[in-house]
């Protein structure tokens, strides 16, 4: 089973306002399973916050942002997946990018950041995906 989720964003930076369809989506207040179409933007000192459920382990979830990179706007990822691993993506380049298995149930909690030296809002495209086996179920009679 497969699931694809985008989340379109307008890919720029600049943008005056740090507001977009997910506020609040704070660390006490993640924005569950982000919606198709929408606009996602990260301002200098903030944190957008996604939860995602994973039904079980061996699921592989993965996360990709897009956007242009550029001296205003750099954006990074981290992610936790329900056994408390983090994982964290970091580049000077476009794009951000991460994948991991799950070993239980659970929430998925993805941290994205402007870096430090980021002076603007900074608009991206999330799109996440969840892979997880197919189940089989053995049923003996007598």
């Amino acid at each position: 089973v497969v699931v694809v989720f985008v989340v379109a964003g307008i890919i720029a930076y600049g943008e005056s306002s740090c507001t977009d369809p997910f506020e609040p989506n704070t660390q006490t207040n993640p924005y569950r399973d982000p919606p198709s179409g929408s606009e996602a933007n990260v301002c200098r000192g903030e944190h957008d916050y996604f939860v995602h459920y994973i039904p079980q382990a061996g699921c592989t979830f993965s996360v990709t942002i897009f956007f242009a990179h550029s001296f205003f706007c750099d954006i990074d990822m981290r992610a936790k997946v329900p056994t408390f691993i983090f994982w964290s993506s970091s580049s000077t380049s476009d794009n951000e990018e991460i994948s991991i298995q799950s070993t239980a149930s659970g929430d998925a909690i993805v941290d994205i950041y402007p870096t430090s030296f980021s002076e603007a809002t900074c608009s991206y495209v999330y799109t996440w995906q969840l892979d997880c086996p197919t189940r089989t179920t053995t049923t003996t009679t007598t």
